[in-house]
């Protein structure tokens, strides 16, 4: 049986919150502000557990770390130029925080996924 760390614990803890939080989504449409940076945590915390104990302090570690940044930046300037897009293209009603929030939790979900593959890859 395998051991679960804390972030094991905090995924799950985080699941939880996530599905919860979708379900009330359906009553109240202001939950989406909280649904997004919560999932982000949660597939942070996934990411993390699976992660941690596969990678040291050698240099393959450094050059994981480094190459899932590099990538990573590249997504965050492709995710800001379509928030921007979106605020400039959009109505008087866009909501400045719903897109700051959707840009910062997507881009903390595909970091984590990136440093999945990179750390797959070597």
């Amino acid at each position: 049986m395998k051991k679960f760390n804390q972030y094991t614990i905090l995924g799950i803890v985080f699941l939880i919150l996530t599905i919860s939080f979708f379900t009330l989504m359906f009553n109240d449409i202001g939950i989406i502000n909280w649904l997004l940076p919560i999932l982000a945590l949660m597939v942070l915390a996934f990411t993390i557990s699976y992660i941690n104990p596969k990678i040291g302090k050698d240099e393959r570690a450094r050059i994981i770390r480094t190459k899932s940044v590099y990538y990573g930046f590249y997504f965050l300037i492709a995710y800001i130029i379509i928030a921007g897009g979106v605020a400039y293209l959009g109505n008087n009603n866009v909501d400045f925080q719903l897109i700051f929030t959707t840009v910062c939790s997507i881009t903390v979900i595909t970091l984590s996924m990136i440093l999945l593959i990179v750390e797959r890859r070597y």
